[in-house]
């Protein structure tokens, strides 16, 4: 049995994933403050939209030229960035595993072995299944291990619960990478606590 579980990702095109790239770095920098120089978001979508249209008319050369376009306009974006926040321990922390991606995506060649497939599933691998009417899958590890319970239905709820754990740890990660966002609102509440609190008469003779 495949313990690799199937994704559920768009058709990763370059161009695709150099407009989505340069679009979660701009959301991200709206969320801190940080003032970019320029956006790009019209130029982009323009170039993603010739680019898909050009391939299309079976015109390569050009579709590629715009292909190169969105390319320049996710490294102007990523290296104001990094401009911006060099210094900054917190928000280097924040910014650099999209950063990173950005890296990868901007260093990628034709034949690397280990590509980036999706922003916002950067495990996913494309797996060659030499199926007539699928040629390519994407997925990434579920980590099943051993299967304990025994016939086809059990198989299908290991990998189901295989699924759903990974899921939650997917979760509680990002829950981990926005903790701080939501720490002062718990210090302040627990200062309002603390200061209007009255412990009951009986709660000593209780605890006794």
């Amino acid at each position: 049995m495949d313990s690799r579980l199937e994704k559920s990702i768009a058709y990763p095109t370059d161009a695709k994933l150099f407009h989505r790239m340069r679009e979660k770095l701009v959301k991200l920098a709206a969320e801190h403050g940080i003032e970019l120089r320029q956006s790009c978001r019209r130029v982009s979508k323009s170039a993603l939209f010739e680019s898909g249209r050009l391939f299309h008319a079976r015109k390569p050369r050009q579709a590629r030229r715009k292909i190169r376009k969105l390319k320049t306009y996710l490294r102007r974006i990523k290296n104001d960035i990094a401009r911006k926040i060099a210094g900054d321990a917190h928000l280097l922390g924040e910014f650099e595993p999209f950063l990173a991606m950005a890296d990868r995506l901007l260093a990628r060649k034709k034949n690397d072995a280990k590509k980036l497939y999706s922003i916002h599933a950067p495990e996913v691998e494309c797996i060659a299944k030499g199926k007539a009417h699928k040629k390519y899958e994407m997925k990434n590890d579920g980590r099943l291990g051993r299967n304990w319970l025994k016939s086809e239905q059990r198989d299908r709820t290991n990998v189901i619960l295989s699924a759903c754990g990974r899921n939650l740890r997917m979760i509680l990660a990002r829950l981990l990478l926005r903790a701080h966002m939501f720490l002062p609102f718990f210090e302040k509440f627990g200062e309002i606590f603390h200061q209007n609190f009255r412990m009951p008469s009986r709660l000593p003779r209780l605890l006794a």
